[in-house]
C-alpha cells in the first residue's frame, strides 16, 4: 500500500481473453484510461478518470492516515504502516459494516476496465481450437468462436475440465464452504469474531451478518447440504441468543483446492499460449494480486516478481 502506479505508461498487451464457464474478457489497452500520481509528502494520490466518471485514492504513508475510495461511501484505514505491518480495513457506514470485499472489488474492476477500452462478455466455453502448438480460439456453447493472441483460465473449480483439454492432469478438488446471511440480525458484532470451537465466523456487512465456515469434500455439483448451514446458524444462536434468523439466505461455494495448497500458475502443456491461474483454495482474494502479476509477467515477458516454479501445472 505504499506506492501507487500511473496508468498512463502500460505499453501496449497482446490480446488477452479470461477463459470462464461464464466469463470472456476482450482486448484491452490500458493505456486508453486517463490516470495519474502525484507526492505531496503525506499520501500518494491516485487520480482515474473516463468519461464523466472519476475515482480519487488516496493512499496514507503514515499509521494515522486512510485511503479514500470517492463514490463507494467507505472508509478504508492502513494502519501499522510506519513499523512495515501495514492492515487494511475496509469499513462502510454508521455501523462499521465491512463491505464486500468480492463486490467492491468487481465494481472497481470492471469501471476501470470499461473506461480502458475493455469489454466483458457472458459465455459458456465448450472447446479449444488448436493449430501450430497455441489454442487459435475457443468455441461456445451458442456456436461463437472467439479468436485471441493469450487465453487465461481462472475458472475457479471448473478449471480442472479445461486443463485437462489443454494437456495437464490436475488434481483440483472442491473444499465446500458454506455460508448464511442474515438481512437483519438484532444483534451483530462490531468486528468478526471467529469461533474456533466449531470453525466459523461471523462478520458484520453491509446487508446483514454473514455466518460461514465448514470444509465439505464433495464434487461442485453435488446438491447443497442445507443442514450444514443451517448447523452454523445454530452456533450462532449460542454465541448471540438473541441473533434473529428470519429471512436467512444459504449458499454454498466450491474452494478450489490442491493437494499440496498451492495456486496453479504458469503455461499450458499442449497450448503455450494459453497460461493457468487458478487453485487458490481458502486465500482466493490474498493470492490474487501476485497471481495477477506472475499472469502479467509470463504474458508480457517480463520479470517475474517471484519464481513462479513451485506453480506449474505439470509438478503432480
Amino acid at each position: 500500500m505504499r506506492s501507487t502506479r500511473s496508468l498512463t505508461n502500460h505499453p501496449a498487451r497482446p490480446t488477452l481473453s479470461l477463459l470462464h464457464t461464464v466469463t470472456r474478457v476482450t482486448p484491452v489497452n490500458l493505456g486508453a484510461a486517463q490516470g495519474s500520481t502525484a507526492g505531496d509528502g503525506a499520501a500518494d494520490v491516485v487520480n482515474v478518470r473516463g468519461g464523466a466518471a472519476a475515482e480519487s485514492i488516496r493512499i496514507a504513508n503514515s499509521s494515522a492516515g486512510s485511503v479514500l475510495v470517492s463514490g463507494l461511501e467507505a472508509d478504508v484505514r492502513v494502519t501499522g504502516a510506519d513499523s512495515g505491518n501495514d492492515h487494511l480495513e475496509v469499513r462502510a457506514g454508521a455501523g462499521n459494516d465491512t463491505l464486500d470485499a468480492s463486490g467492491t472489488s468487481q465494481r472497481i474492476k470492471l469501471n476501470l476496465f470499461g473506461e480502458a477500452g475493455g469489454k466483458v462478455e457472458r459465455r459458456k466455453v465448450a472447446r479449444f481450437e488448436f493449430g501450430d502448438g497455441n489454442a487459435s480460439a475457443v468455441h461456445c456453447e451458442d456456436a461463437t468462436r472467439i479468436k485471441a493472441d493469450t487465453l487465461v483460465v481462472a475458472a475457479g473449480i471448473r478449471s480442472r475440465a479445461f486443463a485437462s483439454a489443454l494437456g495437464d492432469r490436475i488434481p483440483l478438488e472442491a473444499e465446500r464452504g458454506y455460508h448464511v446471511m442474515l438481512p437483519n440480525p438484532g444483534v451483530r458484532p462490531r468486528i468478526k469474531i471467529s469461533n474456533r470451537d466449531h470453525m466459523f465466523g461471523l462478520t458484520p456487512m453491509e446487508h446483514g451478518v454473514r455466518i460461514s465456515g465448514t470444509v465439505e469434500f464433495a464434487g461442485p455439483d453435488a446438491p447443497m447440504d442445507e443442514r450444514r448451514a443451517r448447523s452454523l446458524l445454530a452456533h450462532a444462536k449460542r454465541m448471540y441468543p438473541a441473533l434473529d434468523g428470519a429471512g436467512a439466505q444459504f449458499w454454498m461455494g466450491s474452494r478450489p483446492s490442491t493437494p499440496d495448497s498451492l495456486p496453479v500458475v504458469g503455461r499450458a502443456s499442449r497450448a503455450r499460449n494459453v497460461v493457468y491461474a487458478f487453485a487458490h483454495g481458502h486465500t482466493g482474494l490474498t493470492g490474487a494480486p501476485m497471481t495477477a502479476e506472475l499472469v502479467a509477467s509470463i504474458v508480457t515477458g517480463a520479470s517475474p516478481p517471484i519464481d513462479p516454479a513451485p506453480f506449474r501445472a505439470t509438478r503432480f
